[in-house]
């Protein structure tokens, strides 16, 4: 069975990242996603509202323009629930069944059956489903106006039930998942904080 591994790497600036891998049976290493480690947040009221709200239980839609820091407020929401001891799961859009697999993986259950055929789609968000029903883990989606109807639909039920989630979206479609969550409009940042932004990726 694949298995997914964490490992932090210090750059040559200096800056450290975390890399996450899901690793076959072969040895063979496939990058699920990286976040850099202490990630300058420009919204740090934005991230302590978020962070509480799933902590919790609550789930939440951030929303802006595209380029309005979205990515990088997740990093930030990511590395302080992990460095609270939370397990999180951070997903991009892609096929209906590759996010289930992705998502499968971070959180340790099984995407094959016991006969070793890989789960359907249906049966792995059933899988994920029951897995979060017994296991505390803040799902978080960058992207999600990209998400498939499939995924949404999954998504709105798994809120249903309560799961924590976290969608980060540019225009989102006025439908399902979308209408379901509170949501946070991001405002343009200040020039003082771009200026900080250009600053800090100069250096």
């Amino acid at each position: 069975m694949p298995h997914l591994e964490k490992h932090t790497r210090t750059l040559k600036d200096g800056t450290q990242r975390v890399y996450r891998y899901a690793v076959g049976t072969d040895g063979s290493r496939k990058t699920l996603s990286s976040s850099t480690v202490s990630t300058a947040c420009y919204r740090s009221a934005e991230k302590r509202r978020i962070v509480a709200a799933l902590q919790a239980n609550s789930s939440l839609l951030v929303v802006s323009e595209s380029g309005g820091g979205k990515t990088t407020l997740s990093e930030c929401v990511t590395e302080e629930l992990e460095l609270l001891g939370f397990t999180v799961v951070t997903v991009k859009p892609s096929t209906a069944k590759q996010m289930l697999v992705a998502i499968a993986l971070q959180l340790g259950v099984d995407s094959e059956s016991l006969e070793g055929k890989q789960l359907t789609a249906m049966q792995l968000m059933q899988a994920i489903a029951d897995h979060l029903q017994d296991n505390l883990a803040f799902l978080i989606c960058d992207d999600a106006h990209r998400l498939q109807v499939q995924i949404r639909c999954w998504l709105e039920r798994l809120h249903e039930l309560g799961q924590p989630l976290l969608l980060l979206a540019t225009h989102p479609p006025a439908r399902d998942i979308f209408l379901k969550l509170p949501r946070i409009e991001l405002e343009p940042l200040s020039d003082h904080g771009i200026g900080n932004i250009t600053h800090s990726s100069a250096k």
